[in-house]
């Protein structure tokens, strides 16, 4: 299947599953944010911690998780990949999510006067609040998303630059968890190993099944 095909190849099923499934998870996250069901434990500091300093413009680094997190699906044209992606990405929020419920973290509260930042970290910081903090399910969607574009790189034979890309994009978002507070070295951490475990289930599930990529 050439770059094209793949490219329009289920553009709908892409644009609104990938659509729906954001929207439906961010209302479920807030949700359990807002309403613990058990004390809420502040995540400890690290020695990493004390080397990320406070970098407001990576603020928007951060928000383009929700443009990395659909690159993946732009190089796969079966639709039985785009559903086990999918179904990765479920199985990680569901896990995530679980987590929360049951042991509900924040990040410790920095001493820091918020409104003497930029509007747009002061509104971050006063919409997502520094609950649901670990795992770091933004690191995790992050991990994810790096790991299937490269698979998916090598499937379609992608150049060297758009590897490079991937990877210099992808650490970028999970350092802009540190660098803009909103997490702590071990959510960070954990946030890479629920990334990694949920791809290689992922991984497991589309050798079995042979699917074709």
């Amino acid at each position: 299947m050439s770059w094209k095909q793949r490219l329009v190849a289920h553009f709908w099923l892409k644009a609104i599953g990938e659509t729906m499934a954001i929207t439906l998870f961010m209302v479920v996250y807030f949700y359990v944010m807002r309403n613990p069901l058990f004390p809420v434990r502040v995540m400890p500091l690290m020695t990493p911690d004390h080397w990320a300093p406070l970098l407001p413009w990576t603020t928007w680094v951060y928000f383009s998780l929700w443009i990395y997190i659909c690159i993946p699906t732009v190089f796969m044209g079966a639709r039985q990949v785009l559903w086990n992606y999918f179904l990765g990405a479920l199985l990680m929020a569901i896990i995530g999510l679980g987590v929360f419920v049951g042991y509900p973290t924040m990040a410790p509260p920095f001493d820091i006067d918020w409104d003497q930042y930029p509007a747009w970290l002061s509104f971050m910081k006063g919409e997502e609040m520094a609950g649901n903090a670990c795992p770091s399910m933004h690191v995790s969607y992050t991990v994810l998303a790096a790991l299937w574009t490269t698979w998916m790189l090598r499937v379609v034979k992608g150049p060297g630059w758009l590897h490079a890309l991937n990877i210099v994009w992808g650490l970028a978002i999970v350092v802009s968890t540190m660098t803009t507070k909103q997490h702590v070295f071990i959510d960070v951490a954990l946030g890479v190993l629920l990334g990694v475990m949920v791809f290689a289930i992922n991984m497991y599930c589309v050798r079995r099944a042979r699917v074709a990529l």
